[in-house]
């Protein structure tokens, strides 16, 4: 086997290993609410709990008529072409309002895209560290 092949096959590995740690679905935040069961399985069956006064103090700042559309856990990467100490949030329109209100302060959109400081991630982590998961890429291709 030639060392190309052997890093290739490293590198797939090391992928479905970060793919595991993904939850295989997000759940609304009113299914949560509503639910004795307030957890997601990840692709690997570990299950992400939700801390229930987390929920109930995360709905406070989405209007009541938007909770069945706001998915639980918010992701956030942490991409290295971003910059240091930078994060994209995958969330929609209405989770991505949220957390800005949380953080009370400007952030700014890159496109589409809302960017956080880690200063800005450690405040909401604070606060609702339950509801948050976190995915590091590494990257050797940066421009």
């Amino acid at each position: 086997m030639d060392l190309e092949k052997i890093i290739s096959n490293y590198l797939w590995r090391e992928i479905e290993k970060l793919k595991s740690s993904m939850p295989k679905h997000r759940r609304s935040l009113k299914e949560l609410l509503e639910s004795n069961e307030t957890y997601v399985l990840t692709n690997d069956e570990v299950r992400i709990v939700f801390d229930k006064d987390e929920l109930v103090e995360f709905s406070k700042y989405v209007p009541e008529r938007y909770w069945d559309k706001v998915l639980l856990p918010l992701i956030l990467v942490r991409d290295p072409r971003l910059g240091p100490g930078m994060f994209e949030v995958l969330a929609s329109e209405i989770e991505k309002r949220a957390l800005l209100k949380i953080l009370g302060e400007n952030s700014y959109y890159e496109g589409e895209k809302l960017i956080l400081r880690t200063d800005q991630v450690e405040k909401l982590l604070k606060k609702f560290k339950s509801l948050i998961h976190i995915v590091i890429l590494f990257r050797t291709d940066t421009p």
